[in-house]
């Protein structure tokens, strides 16, 4: 139900259609809310690298997403973990701090991720453990289940973009860049990196 929504109507939910300028706002707005003070992320570093292969991945070093079983209301049937939750359900288009401290930084942004991806793997650090979940066109390949992962904090998003969503359209890593550069200006308590595999330079 949520993906037919979002596919059909990209502007409501990001202003911008399924083209070039809808996936460079789309990722940034994920980076933008994970620095984002009053997501409780509480990170340091926000790290994005592009993949030769045309994904991307976002690192960072804050508490990480939440993963116990929630309810979205006090009657609703529905119930998972809550991780899967706000990347398969839009619940809250307007959160607070006390619903970003039940399922993290995301928000409905997390459909909108799944929706347009091929696959979307998160690996996230949270109550001393590491978790993954795949995704990939709004539905979840392989539930919530414990890794192993070597640091002890933070989330991992990789993302490659459904070609049927977006066409030929591709990362542009001067695009991703100058939005970096601006979110560095506006969180400046965030360290900021991007990474081109495919140019090997670091800009911050």
């Amino acid at each position: 139900m949520w993906r037919d929504q979002v596919l059909r109507s990209p502007k409501l939910y990001l202003g911008h259609e399924w083209n070039a300028d809808g996936l460079h706002s789309l990722v940034l707005e994920i980076i933008r809310l994970a620095a984002d003070p009053h997501t409780a992320n509480d990170c340091t570093t926000v790290a994005t690298t592009l993949w030769h292969n045309g994904s991307l991945l976002v690192e960072d070093d804050g508490r990480g997403l939440p993963v116990e079983i929630v309810r979205p209301w006090d009657d609703a049937t529905l119930s998972g973990p809550a991780l899967e939750l706000v990347l398969t359900v839009i619940f809250e288009r307007h959160p607070d701090r006390h619903y970003h401290e039940q399922y993290g930084f995301l928000n409905y942004m997390g459909v909108m991720l799944n929706t347009v991806a091929a696959r979307l793997e998160i690996d996230t650090y949270t109550e001393r453990q590491w978790y993954r979940v795949v995704c990939a066109q709004g539905a979840v390949l392989q539930p919530l289940d414990l890794i192993e992962a070597p640091q002890p904090c933070g989330t991992r998003i990789a993302f490659w973009p459904d070609p049927l969503v977006f066409g030929t359209a591709r990362f542009d890593a001067q695009r991703l860049r100058e939005g970096i550069g601006q979110l560095a200006q506006t969180y400046p308590q965030v360290n900021f990196r991007l990474h081109d595999e495919n140019e090997a330079t670091i800009a911050s």
